[in-house]
């Protein structure tokens, strides 16, 4: 697979029931390059309210997690086609309306501590699970990778997720 290859972004679970198969994306000779990787957005769903909310700790927690989006995204791995080679995981912590913005309405959002460290934290088991589902649905041949925006003092998520992964076998690797 080419660095340079396609990437055909994915934002929401639904949108994988109309995924179909990679293709040349230049006519039909098969010359052309060819869309081997997939990258799902994790949190574009997400509300900016959801992704800053501090306190995780009250009896309306599920209110506030994004479990049932995370969820959703498993319940859509089966409807993955087969022929990528490559599918990345977009973590960045942001709503869909952000990616549009300019660095400096986005930066302070993602590098703010309650969407990179407690929203991500809240995650880490929920996208480890993501990762497995991926892994087992191509039966390991395909790589699984993480991806995203996010700050250095994120760290300690993105090591958590890497180690949840390494103990179930499977290798992933984040690409910022």
């Amino acid at each position: 697979m080419s660095p340079r290859s396609p990437m055909h972004i994915v934002s929401n679970p639904e949108h994988l029931t109309n995924l179909r198969a990679p293709k040349p994306t230049s006519g039909n000779s098969g010359h052309g390059s060819t869309l081997e990787r997939l990258c799902l957005v994790l949190f574009q769903q997400s509300g900016a309210k959801r992704i800053t909310w501090m306190c995780y700790c009250s009896r309306d927690t599920d209110i506030w997690l994004h479990a049932e989006l995370i969820q959703a995204w498993n319940n859509s791995v089966h409807q993955l086609p087969p022929s990528f080679s490559a599918v990345y995981l977009d973590v960045t912590p942001a709503p869909e309306w952000m990616s549009s913005k300019p660095w400096d309405i986005n930066n302070p959002f993602i590098y703010d501590k309650r969407a990179e460290s407690t929203f991500l934290s809240a995650h880490i088991g929920d996208i480890s699970y993501l990762i497995k589902a991926i892994n087992r649905h191509y039966n390991g041949t395909v790589a699984v990778h993480r991806m995203g925006k996010l700050s250095t003092r994120n760290q300690f998520c993105s090591h958590r997720m890497t180690r949840n992964s390494a103990k179930a076998g499977i290798g992933i690797d984040f690409r910022g």
